[in-house]
């Protein structure tokens, strides 16, 4: 009992940790962005494209990024389980790329497509995650 407890304790606190996404009333609404900024997010773009299995576009009239993700050969996306884990990187990274993103009020849209399926997350800005 002494070993069980902490962990039932540890695993709830877990549990109530763990994103499900954007609220179900969120609508994704473009934020207006300088031109400066749409240069970049151009470019970033075209830089994305250029890794394996990866294609990029930046959308300038809906201030959206959209990534679209290749499974590599016989791979296979898990079937509903990344949209948790983009959402969470979105809202909640430190690292560079989303913290950039999120602060500029840049959408995301994720496409992922193996063999069997194509699943498709977002959009999604800064305000899904409030």
């Amino acid at each position: 009992m002494k070993v069980i407890l902490p962990c039932m304790l540890l695993a709830m606190s877990l549990v109530g940790c763990a994103s499900t996404g954007p609220q179900k009333d969120y609508v994704y609404i473009p934020n207006q962005i300088s031109d400066p900024l749409k240069g970049n997010m151009n470019k970033l773009a075209d830089e994305l494209s250029k890794e394996q299995n990866l294609v990029a576009e930046f959308v300038e009239e809906q201030t959206l990024l959209k990534i679209e993700i290749r499974a590599g050969r016989d791979s296979r996306f898990a079937w509903g389980v990344p949209r948790n884990d983009l959402y969470e990187q979105l809202c909640f990274s430190d690292d560079g790329f989303y913290k950039a993103i999120r602060e500029a009020g840049i959408g995301v849209e994720y496409t992922l497509i193996d063999e069997s399926s194509k699943q498709e997350f977002g959009p999604w800005n800064a305000a899904a995650c409030l």
